[in-house]
Protein backbone atom coordinates (compact mmCIF):
# COMPACT_ATOMS: atom_id res chain seq x y z
CA UNK A 1 0.00 0.00 0.00
CA UNK A 2 3.00 2.54 0.46
CA UNK A 3 4.15 2.27 -2.96
CA UNK A 4 0.50 3.38 -4.14
CA UNK A 5 0.78 7.13 -3.31
CA UNK A 6 4.26 6.70 -5.63
CA UNK A 7 2.50 5.31 -8.20
CA UNK A 8 -0.57 7.96 -7.99
CA UNK A 9 2.10 10.67 -8.74
CA UNK A 10 3.57 9.06 -11.58
CA UNK A 11 0.31 8.56 -13.29
CA UNK A 12 -0.48 12.18 -13.00
CA UNK A 13 3.35 13.36 -14.39
CA UNK A 14 2.58 10.77 -17.26
CA UNK A 15 -0.87 12.18 -17.32
CA UNK A 16 -2.91 9.02 -16.45
CA UNK A 17 -5.37 10.61 -14.84
CA UNK A 18 -8.30 13.04 -14.98
CA UNK A 19 -7.00 16.74 -14.66
CA UNK A 20 -8.40 17.80 -11.21
CA UNK A 21 -9.56 14.42 -10.29
CA UNK A 22 -8.17 11.40 -8.17
CA UNK A 23 -8.33 7.99 -9.47
CA UNK A 24 -10.88 6.04 -8.11
CA UNK A 25 -11.09 1.98 -7.13
CA UNK A 26 -13.77 0.01 -9.03
CA UNK A 27 -17.08 1.13 -7.82
CA UNK A 28 -18.29 -2.37 -8.14
CA UNK A 29 -17.16 -6.13 -8.81
CA UNK A 30 -19.24 -6.00 -11.70
CA UNK A 31 -17.63 -2.86 -12.94
CA UNK A 32 -14.56 -4.15 -12.63
CA UNK A 33 -15.72 -7.84 -14.37
CA UNK A 34 -16.09 -5.55 -17.43
CA UNK A 35 -12.74 -3.84 -17.17
CA UNK A 36 -10.83 -7.41 -17.07
CA UNK A 37 -12.84 -7.89 -20.12
CA UNK A 38 -12.05 -5.28 -22.17
CA UNK A 39 -8.32 -5.78 -21.51
CA UNK A 40 -8.37 -9.71 -22.60
CA UNK A 41 -10.25 -8.15 -25.67
CA UNK A 42 -7.52 -5.72 -26.46
CA UNK A 43 -4.81 -7.97 -25.50
CA UNK A 44 -5.85 -10.62 -28.03
CA UNK A 45 -6.73 -7.77 -30.75
CA UNK A 46 -3.51 -5.61 -30.11
CA UNK A 47 -1.30 -7.57 -28.46
CA UNK A 48 -1.37 -10.85 -29.92
CA UNK A 49 -3.28 -10.89 -33.94
CA UNK A 50 -2.12 -7.45 -34.79
CA UNK A 51 1.49 -8.32 -34.60
CA UNK A 52 0.85 -11.80 -35.65
CA UNK A 53 -0.78 -10.38 -38.52
CA UNK A 54 2.02 -8.42 -39.73
CA UNK A 55 4.52 -11.20 -38.75
CA UNK A 56 2.12 -13.50 -41.71
CA UNK A 57 2.24 -10.72 -44.42
CA UNK A 58 5.68 -10.32 -43.89
CA UNK A 59 6.75 -14.22 -44.01
CA UNK A 60 4.43 -14.47 -47.46
CA UNK A 61 7.82 -12.40 -49.34
CA UNK A 62 9.67 -15.75 -47.44
CA UNK A 63 8.00 -18.57 -49.38
CA UNK A 64 10.59 -19.34 -52.09
CA UNK A 65 10.94 -22.71 -53.26
CA UNK A 66 14.34 -24.46 -54.11
CA UNK A 67 14.15 -22.11 -57.47
CA UNK A 68 14.13 -19.40 -55.40
CA UNK A 69 10.51 -18.68 -57.45
CA UNK A 70 7.88 -17.84 -55.56
CA UNK A 71 5.08 -20.07 -54.35
CA UNK A 72 1.99 -18.72 -55.00
CA UNK A 73 -0.15 -20.87 -53.05
CA UNK A 74 2.01 -20.37 -49.57
CA UNK A 75 2.09 -16.68 -50.26
CA UNK A 76 -1.70 -16.60 -50.79
CA UNK A 77 -2.12 -18.79 -47.40
CA UNK A 78 0.00 -16.49 -45.57
CA UNK A 79 -2.12 -13.55 -47.22
CA UNK A 80 -4.97 -14.86 -46.49
CA UNK A 81 -4.07 -15.30 -42.54
CA UNK A 82 -2.96 -11.99 -42.61
CA UNK A 83 -6.71 -11.01 -43.25
CA UNK A 84 -8.27 -13.43 -41.26
CA UNK A 85 -5.80 -11.77 -38.18
CA UNK A 86 -6.38 -8.17 -39.03
CA UNK A 87 -10.10 -8.56 -39.33
CA UNK A 88 -10.48 -10.28 -36.15
CA UNK A 89 -8.30 -8.27 -33.98
CA UNK A 90 -10.61 -4.89 -35.31
CA UNK A 91 -13.61 -7.13 -34.72
CA UNK A 92 -12.58 -7.54 -31.20
CA UNK A 93 -10.80 -4.46 -30.78
CA UNK A 94 -13.87 -2.40 -31.52
CA UNK A 95 -16.10 -5.23 -29.11
CA UNK A 96 -13.43 -4.68 -26.58
CA UNK A 97 -14.05 -0.27 -26.20
CA UNK A 98 -17.85 -1.19 -27.18
CA UNK A 99 -17.94 -2.79 -23.82
CA UNK A 100 -16.40 -0.69 -21.90
CA UNK A 101 -18.65 2.18 -22.93
CA UNK A 102 -21.37 0.46 -22.31
CA UNK A 103 -21.05 -1.34 -19.32
CA UNK A 104 -18.46 1.19 -17.74
CA UNK A 105 -19.69 4.25 -19.36
CA UNK A 106 -16.05 5.64 -19.33
CA UNK A 107 -15.09 8.89 -21.87
CA UNK A 108 -12.00 10.47 -22.71
CA UNK A 109 -10.90 11.70 -19.49
CA UNK A 110 -7.68 9.47 -19.48
CA UNK A 111 -4.68 9.66 -21.79
CA UNK A 112 -5.21 5.60 -21.74
CA UNK A 113 -8.50 6.21 -23.32
CA UNK A 114 -7.37 9.43 -25.57
CA UNK A 115 -4.64 6.72 -26.82
CA UNK A 116 -6.91 3.75 -27.64
CA UNK A 117 -9.05 6.27 -29.50
CA UNK A 118 -6.63 7.18 -31.82
CA UNK A 119 -5.41 3.51 -31.97
CA UNK A 120 -8.95 2.68 -32.78
CA UNK A 121 -8.91 5.41 -35.94
CA UNK A 122 -5.69 4.44 -37.42
CA UNK A 123 -7.07 0.40 -37.30
CA UNK A 124 -10.28 1.33 -38.94
CA UNK A 125 -7.87 2.96 -41.74
CA UNK A 126 -6.28 0.10 -42.39
CA UNK A 127 -9.31 -2.16 -44.68
CA UNK A 128 -10.20 1.60 -46.44
CA UNK A 129 -6.52 1.60 -47.15
CA UNK A 130 -6.23 -2.65 -48.35
CA UNK A 131 -9.31 -1.70 -50.49
CA UNK A 132 -8.15 0.72 -52.68
CA UNK A 133 -4.67 -0.88 -53.32
CA UNK A 134 -3.06 0.17 -56.55
CA UNK A 135 -1.39 -2.11 -58.82
CA UNK A 136 2.28 -2.93 -58.85
CA UNK A 137 4.07 -1.31 -61.21
CA UNK A 138 1.90 1.89 -60.75
CA UNK A 139 4.19 4.82 -59.34
CA UNK A 140 1.74 5.63 -56.63
CA UNK A 141 2.29 2.09 -55.18
CA UNK A 142 4.69 3.10 -53.30
CA UNK A 143 2.80 6.12 -51.38
CA UNK A 144 0.30 3.30 -50.56
CA UNK A 145 2.31 1.17 -49.12
CA UNK A 146 4.48 3.38 -47.23
CA UNK A 147 1.18 4.99 -45.93
CA UNK A 148 -0.32 1.38 -45.32
CA UNK A 149 2.96 0.06 -43.19
CA UNK A 150 2.93 3.35 -41.09
CA UNK A 151 -0.40 3.21 -39.96
CA UNK A 152 -0.13 -0.66 -39.43
CA UNK A 153 3.06 -1.01 -37.80
CA UNK A 154 2.20 2.24 -35.28
CA UNK A 155 -1.28 0.93 -34.23
CA UNK A 156 0.81 -1.98 -33.41
CA UNK A 157 3.19 -0.15 -31.42
CA UNK A 158 0.89 2.26 -29.82
CA UNK A 159 -1.19 -0.43 -28.69
CA UNK A 160 1.45 -2.35 -26.93
CA UNK A 161 2.08 0.66 -25.03
CA UNK A 162 -1.70 1.50 -24.06
CA UNK A 163 -1.86 -2.35 -23.08
CA UNK A 164 0.88 -2.38 -20.81
CA UNK A 165 -0.50 1.41 -19.56
CA UNK A 166 -3.89 0.16 -19.15
CA UNK A 167 -2.17 -2.51 -17.05
CA UNK A 168 -0.44 0.03 -14.42
CA UNK A 169 -4.06 1.64 -14.06
CA UNK A 170 -5.08 -1.81 -13.23
CA UNK A 171 -3.35 -2.60 -10.77
CA UNK A 172 -3.82 0.97 -9.41
CA UNK A 173 -7.59 0.64 -9.59
CA UNK A 174 -7.52 -2.57 -8.27
CA UNK A 175 -4.83 -2.39 -6.04
CA UNK A 176 -3.81 -5.48 -6.62
CA UNK A 177 -0.27 -6.99 -8.98
CA UNK A 178 -0.87 -8.78 -11.96
CA UNK A 179 2.89 -9.15 -12.44
CA UNK A 180 2.96 -12.43 -13.73
CA UNK A 181 0.82 -11.60 -17.08
CA UNK A 182 2.82 -9.18 -17.13
CA UNK A 183 5.47 -10.79 -17.62
CA UNK A 184 4.18 -13.74 -19.88
CA UNK A 185 2.91 -10.53 -22.18
CA UNK A 186 6.27 -9.44 -22.40
CA UNK A 187 7.81 -12.41 -23.32
CA UNK A 188 5.90 -12.57 -26.19
CA UNK A 189 6.25 -9.21 -27.21
CA UNK A 190 10.04 -10.12 -27.09
CA UNK A 191 9.28 -13.07 -28.80
CA UNK A 192 7.10 -11.49 -32.15
CA UNK A 193 10.41 -8.94 -31.87
CA UNK A 194 12.90 -11.48 -32.33
CA UNK A 195 10.82 -13.09 -35.23
CA UNK A 196 9.96 -9.75 -36.90
CA UNK A 197 14.04 -8.89 -37.07
CA UNK A 198 14.66 -12.73 -37.97
CA UNK A 199 12.61 -11.99 -41.04
CA UNK A 200 15.18 -9.54 -42.11
CA UNK A 201 17.85 -12.51 -42.15
CA UNK A 202 15.56 -15.61 -42.92
CA UNK A 203 16.23 -15.40 -46.43
CA UNK A 204 19.80 -15.19 -46.42
CA UNK A 205 20.05 -17.55 -44.13
CA UNK A 206 18.00 -20.07 -45.84
CA UNK A 207 20.10 -19.82 -49.02
CA UNK A 208 23.62 -20.65 -47.29
CA UNK A 209 22.19 -24.02 -47.91
CA UNK A 210 20.84 -24.01 -51.22
CA UNK A 211 23.26 -25.16 -53.89
CA UNK A 212 23.03 -21.73 -56.52
CA UNK A 213 23.78 -22.68 -60.17
CA UNK A 214 26.72 -20.99 -61.18
CA UNK A 215 27.06 -19.27 -64.38
CA UNK A 216 29.52 -20.83 -67.22
CA UNK A 217 32.53 -19.57 -67.53
CA UNK A 218 33.61 -17.84 -70.90
CA UNK A 219 36.58 -19.04 -72.70
CA UNK A 220 39.36 -16.03 -73.33
CA UNK A 221 38.51 -16.47 -77.21
CA UNK A 222 35.07 -15.94 -76.31
CA UNK A 223 35.64 -12.87 -73.98
CA UNK A 224 37.89 -11.00 -76.05
CA UNK A 225 35.34 -11.71 -78.59
CA UNK A 226 32.68 -9.95 -76.38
Amino acid sequence: MARLPLLYVAMVILGLTAQGAAASKFASDEEQKWVKVHGWLMWASMGFLLPLGILLIRMSKLMINADEKPSSSRMWTCFYLHVCCQILAIALATGGVGVLFVKVGVGLNFTHQRLGLAIMCLVWCQPFIGLIRPNKGVPVRSVWFFIHWLFGNGAMFLGVINIYIGIRIYEFLSTTSIRTLNIIFSVQIAVMCFWYLLQDRCSHIVSQGRKHKLLPQLSMNQSMNL
